[in-house]
Formats: C-alpha cells, sequence, structure tokens
C-alpha cells in the first residue's frame, strides 16, 4: 500500500463562513451549519431514535471537514442514547483542516466546547492513517481517517448503521462520489442500514441504486432544494479477504467478564482498556505488585518505528505512538507517571539509515510537531537524525499503576499466583493457580514468553534478555535535556542517575548483571552520541527478558486451532485465491497480547484499544491491514504458504 502526503486544507472567510477554493464550495449552510446537520442527517438517518435500540452504534462519514457534524451527533447521542451503549463515528478526511484554523471555526459553536476541545487537545499530525480521537466518555469513539476515499474504504473493516455522505458536491469532487465508492460504501453497511446526503445529483441517486440502496428525495436545507436518504436494501456480495484473519465473535460472551494473565504493560493497559468498555477484569501475576519483568525498568522511551518504504511496521508503530500519546497525556493529569515529553533525537549512525529516515520524510511531507530532520549542521552530535518533538520517557510501573487505579473498582488484582493451567468448560475458560479457580469467558494471555507454556501450540515468540545501565552524570551528561536513540539509548538524568540501554541476548540462561554487557553499553553510547561516561563505573543496572517476534511486531488477537488452520489453509501453497477458503473456527474466548519486544511502551495501549474492540464487538479502530499484519496466525499462514508448517 502506497503511503499518502496529507495536504491541510486551504481555508479562505467569506461571509463568516469557511470556504475552500481547491473546491470552490463552502464548509456548511450560511442559514446554519448545526441546523444543516439536524435536518439532512440525523432527521433524515432517523436518528437519535434508531440507536436507542442499538448497543453499539455506528456512523460513518465521508468529510470530516470542520468536525460540525460529529459535534452535534455526539451532543444528541450523550443527550438521548441509553447510558449502556456505545457511539464509533469514523470520519474521513483527504485535506484535514490544519489545527489552528479548526480551533478558530470552533469559537462558533460554544454549546459543543467540551467536545470540541477533546479534539483540538487531540488532533492527529497530518499522516495517513485511522487516528483514534480520547474523548471525555468512553461511549463514543471518534476515529479520523486521513487520506483520500479510496484507500479509507479498502481499510475500513465496518458495519456501520449510516453513513453521512457529506464531501464536496459532485461537480466539485467527482472522485468522492464514483459507482465504485457507492458499491464499497454498501458493503460496509448492515442490512437496513442508511445514508443521508444533501445532495440531490441524479448520477449520484443512479449509483445509490446501482449499489443497492431504495433512494428517496424531499425537501433540502436552506438554498438546496432536494437531498437524498434511504437505506441499504441488498447487501451486496462480497469476498472475504484473507478469512483467515477473521477473529470477530459471532455471539455475544455470557458475561462481560475477563481474566488476563500478566500484569505488565500489556496486560494492565489491556484491564484498562476493557475495565473503560464496563468488563469486570481479574489480572492474574505471579509477582507481587505490577510491572516486575520486562515493564519494571526505572524508565522507559517513547518514539515511534518508522522504516524507508513506511509498510506495516512504520504504520502500526506510528499509530500506536499517537495513541498511547494521547492516553498518557490524559493520565499524566491526574497522576504521577514520571513523564517528561523532553523530545527524542534518533540518530543515524550509517549512511543507509539516514537515507531511510531522508526518504520517511519525503513520504510522510513535512509534518510540523511530529517529526524534523537534523543533519550535522543542526545538532551536536557527529550524526545526522531525525527528532520526534512530543517523544520522551515515562516510569513504567507508575504508569501501569496509573493504568489499574484509573478503573480500579473493575478490575481485581491477584498478585502471587501461579498459574498451573488453563482450560475450557463450556462457555467458560477457568484458570487453575495455587488451589484456585478463576472462570470468565474470556481469557487473555498478556505473560510474553510465558504464553508458550500455557499454549500447545507454537506462539513464534523468541526469549530476548535485555540488559540497562544505571551511570552517574558525567560533565557532558548534565548538559544533555533530551532523549538520544542510536545502538543504545540515553535517558536524561533522574535522581541521580542515567539509564543507558539496552543489550540483546536470545536465549542467555542467567539473569545476573554482566560487566562486559556494561562496558558494551557504556562504549556505544559514548561513541555514538559523544558521551563521556566512565567505563569503570560500578556495575548497576537490571536485565530482564521481553518476548519478540520475526518481524518486531507484537501478537495481536483471537488465539487459533492450528489443526483447523492446516486443514483448512494448507492449499495456500498451490496460491489458490482467498474466495476459495472457509471462515476459521472463531469465538472461542481465547486472545493473546504478547510480542511487543523493547517497544511495549509505545505497541501495548494501541494493542489494548484494538483487541478490546474486537472482544467487546465494536467497531474496528485500526485500518485492516495494521490488524492483519499483527494477527497471531500470520507466521504458521506464511508457513502454510512455503508449505513448510511443520517447522517450529
Amino acid at each position: 500500500m502506497n503511503i499518502q502526503a496529507i495536504k491541510p486544507a486551504i481555508i479562505e472567510w467569506r461571509n463568516g463562513i469557511p470556504f475552500s477554493p481547491a473546491y470552490q464550495d463552502i464548509y456548511y449552510s450560511q442559514q446554519g451549519g448545526e441546523q444543516e446537520t439536524e435536518h439532512v442527517f440525523l432527521k433524515h438517518n432517523k436518528l437519535p431514535e434508531r440507536w436507542s435500540n442499538s448497543q453499539h452504534f455506528s456512523i460513518a462519514e465521508t468529510g470530516f471537514g470542520t468536525g460540525l457534524n460529529f459535534m452535534v451527533t455526539a451532543s444528541q447521542w450523550l443527550k438521548s442514547a441509553p447510558k449502556n451503549t456505545t457511539l464509533d463515528y469514523f470520519s474521513i478526511e483527504k485535506n484535514p483542516i490544519s489545527k489552528t484554523d479548526l480551533s478558530k471555526i470552533h469559537q462558533q459553536w460554544p454549546q459543543f466546547s467540551n467536545i470540541s476541545q477533546c479534539i483540538i487537545d487531540n488532533y492527529p499530525p497530518l499522516i495517513q492513517g485511522f487516528h483514534p480521537i480520547l474523548l471525555n466518555s468512553p461511549r463514543i469513539r471518534l476515529i479520523l481517517i486521513w487520506g483520500d476515499i479510496e484507500y479509507a474504504l479498502n481499510q475500513l473493516d465496518i458495519q456501520a448503521d449510516c453513513w453521512f455522505l457529506d464531501g464536496f458536491s459532485p461537480n466539485k469532487n467527482p472522485s468522492m462520489w464514483s459507482l465504485k465508492h457507492c458499491q464499497k460504501i454498501a458493503q460496509l453497511t448492515k442490512k437496513t442500514g442508511s445514508f443521508s446526503t444533501y445532495t440531490a445529483v441524479g448520477q449520484v441517486r443512479r449509483d445509490l441504486i446501482s449499489a443497492g440502496f431504495e433512494v428517496s428525495k424531499v425537501a433540502g436545507f436552506g438554498h438546496k432544494r432536494e437531498l437524498l436518504y434511504g437505506r441499504l436494501l441488498k447487501v451486496p456480495d462480497g469476498i472475504e479477504q484473507k478469512p483467515w484473519f477473521n477473529s470477530s465473535v459471532t455471539k455475544p460472551y455470557l458475561t462481560q467478564k475477563a481474566l488476563i494473565i500478566g500484569a505488565g504493560i500489556a496486560g494492565c493497559s489491556m484491564a484498562n482498556t476493557l475495565a473503560n468498555q464496563n468488563w469486570d477484569v481479574t489480572l492474574i501475576d505471579k509477582n507481587a505488585q505490577p510491572a516486575q519483568e520486562a515493564s519494571g525498568n526505572p524508565y522507559g522511551i517513547l518514539y515511534p518505528k518508522l522504516t524507508a518504504d513506511y509498510k506495516a511496521l512504520a504504520r502500526f508503530y506510528t499509530a500506536a505512538f499517537i495513541v498511547t500519546g494521547q492516553k498518557i497525556r490524559a493520565l499524566n493529569k491526574k497522576y504521577d507517571l514520571g513523564f517528561n515529553e523532553c523530545g527524542v533525537v534518533q540518530l543515524a549512525t550509517s549512511d543507509k539509515l539516514f537515507r531511510q529516515m531522508t526518504k520517511q520524510v519525503e513520504l510522510l511531507g513535512s509534518i510540523n510537531g511530529f517529526m524534523e530532520l537534523l543533519d550535522n549542521e543542526n545538532n551536536h552530535f557527529q550524526y545526522p537524525g531525525i527528532r520526534f518533538p512530543t517523544g520522551g520517557y515515562i516510569a513504567p510501573r507508575k504508569l501501569c499503576q496509573a493504568l489499574l487505579d484509573e478503573y480500579a473498582t473493575k478490575i481485581t488484582t491477584q498478585f502471587k499466583t501461579h498459574i498451573d493451567r488453563i482450560v475450557k468448560h463450556e462457555e467458560y475458560w477457568t484458570v487453575e493457580a495455587n488451589g484456585t479457580i478463576f472462570q470468565a469467558p474470556v481469557l487473555i494471555l498478556a505473560n510474553a514468553f510465558k504464553a508458550t507454556k500455557l499454549l500447545n501450540q507454537p506462539c513464534f515468540l523468541t526469549n530476548t534478555k535485555g540488559q540497562i545501565s544505571l551511570l552517574e552524570p558525567s560533565t557532558v551528561s548534565q548538559q544533555i535535556s533530551h532523549v538520544i536513540c542510536a545502538d543504545r539509548y540515553f535517558i536524561p538524568e533522574n535522581d541521580g542517575q542515567h539509564v543507558i540501554g539496552a543489550s540483546y541476548e536470545i536465549n542467555s540462561s542467567h539473569d545476573n548483571l554482566s560487566a562486559e554487557k556494561q562496558l558494551e553499553n557504556i562504549a556505544l553510547i559514548n561513541q555514538q552520541c559523544c558521551l563521556d561516561f566512565n567505563e569503570n563505573s560500578p556495575l548497576l543496572g537490571r536485565t530482564s527478558y521481553r518476548a519478540t517476534t520475526a518481524d518486531y511486531l507484537p501478537q495481536i488477537g483471537g488465539w487459533y486451532d492450528e489443526a483447523d488452520f492446516i486443514n483448512k489453509y494448507s492449499l495456500l501453497k498451490h496460491g489458490p485465491t482467498h474466495c476459495d477458503f472457509p471462515m476459521p473456527q472463531t469465538n472461542n474466548g481465547l486472545y493473546i497480547n504478547c510480542g511487543h519486544g523493547s517497544r511495549g511502551l509505545i505497541s501495548a495501549y494501541y494493542s489494548a484499544e484494538i483487541l478490546a474492540s474486537l472482544i467487546t464487538n465494536r467497531s474496528n479502530i485500526a485500518e485492516q491491514s495494521i490488524r492483519h499484519s499483527i494477527h497471531p496466525a500470520r507466521f504458521l499462514i506464511n508457513r502454510l504458504k512455503r508449505n513448510n508448517f511443520n517447522k517450529k
């Protein structure tokens, strides 16, 4: 999938209304933008009455624009929807309005100031992708999709209850209103789902009818003579894209209860996201407190992982960095997280790496506030690199505790608890531990490499040992106030010491601190970052083990039955198309959230949000390519394609 550079909208003001010179069209009616939204989109999708009968309601919109449609809809939802229901609102925008312009526009609607402030505070950088926005109410999720209509529709995997078709007029923006896109919209709509749009252009009406919608025409709003609305009568034929990656819940769980094994950053994030959706969670760990293993370092760093081609790896970690940043900033207002948004400089220690960084900037365009390219003249290191202004560092143990404390009434912790085995009894998973039985319809393994001992099939995880060093400040290090990353990382002084790390050892057989690894840490950080740490520093630090994968992406999703996959998908070695394959067994209630490696501080919360959406049967918040790239069955599928699935 090719990356698209996202260009901001150019705004002109005409008679107090924002106007797009590129499309020669206004953003909302001069007769009243709020009233237009209510007439065109709420009234003719039969809202709010329809969402009173749905536990999870989803709306998709073509054209976020000023965000007015969302703010009006969210306001009505909070007033009228039942308290136990949720709203997922997806909005596509090719040319987002800048944060500065959007803030100015929103001043016209003080009645929506609370919702507006959440959008402004968490407004994502101009990077193609799906960007969930953290709002004050857990009942509503706004997912902004930066990109053109074709990218967005191809990456969406939802069944929308209704569509707000609100792009610029068809004669000014014809690509948005094509028959192909109408057909894709129909595929992404629930049976009897609805749409409405301010336009009544004949070709649009004919294309919607051709796609399977019943279309009606009524009086429009303001100067618009007519508008179109309707509902889906015929569900279009569609091919299940890669059915082996389908982990959807086919029927609701008996109770909203879950067991989570592992109280590191993955498990604590998972507990937080499920509790946020009003689930009761029991978190089980062998240690006396959360974050005692790989998540237990004094400080860890926060920055994205980019690649020259900006494919699955970079797309996942960029999205994770943005979402995790929102969550941390929100938590940091209530808890002491040891969080410092001091910026992160990633150095290019080779010409090849610098070319990759340059390519990243070229692909993504100039993104103010997200990253900037640094040559040798713009930094005091011997290498060029990239600076992430919103990166920084945090205390992982404090973060894990805050994630649990935020929903303390919904999360029960069971520490000092050693798991003997897990087993499925009818509709419930049973965890046997220390002679105690825990039961719930959902079980999530978030215990890194130890998950392999509880499952009777390969997890494709590698156990990797890392060692950090705790060093006294030096003359040079005291003057550096931001994080530096190269082959090792440097964190500014806290409590009279720096955290330097981390080494990598596969299949290490001991947990002891290594003087050799400390010398290696010091030598690399001194050489690459022009520092002057004493190589004879006391041997202080910490070792831990991280579960990694071959593609450096975590394992997130419903666990699969290996025998079922081999039986159904062994013919992949012959290369037939995906339409020839059945769906896998699903909904057994067992999930995995492992393999975060050394980047769990970035990936864990985003992964938990993705997995919580799957478990609670809400709409998917991540683009389809990302969800496929982190699916636990991906390694088995690749081996089936190569006909070497017997290799462990």
